[in-house]
């Protein structure tokens, strides 16, 4: 088991819908690196979720519309904390 310093770990907000239940919105604040990328906060909502990373698009809402959509090697310092990312 690998331990970070706890300067090198962020808080980041994503929203989750589940794909077979539209009506239900979930919300979690995940523990990931901060010079993380995409694919590592992925990995830390399949945690919690059981769908598998590869399954997840990662995208940034504004305005109601998709903004962004996030590859997976994209650095997590491109999502700023007022940013509403969707899972």
């Amino acid at each position: 088991m690998i331990f970070a310093a706890k300067s090198q770990l962020s808080r980041q907000r994503a929203d989750w819908t589940a794909p077979q239940i539209r009506d239900f919105h979930f919300q979690y604040k995940l523990t990931v690196p901060k010079l993380g990328c995409v694919a590592d906060l992925c990995k830390a909502l399949s945690r919690l979720t059981r769908i598998a990373p590869d399954r997840m698009v990662v995208t940034d809402v504004y305005n109601h519309k998709f903004h962004k959509v996030f590859s997976m090697d994209e650095a997590l310092s491109h999502i700023l904390d007022r940013d509403d990312i969707f899972m």
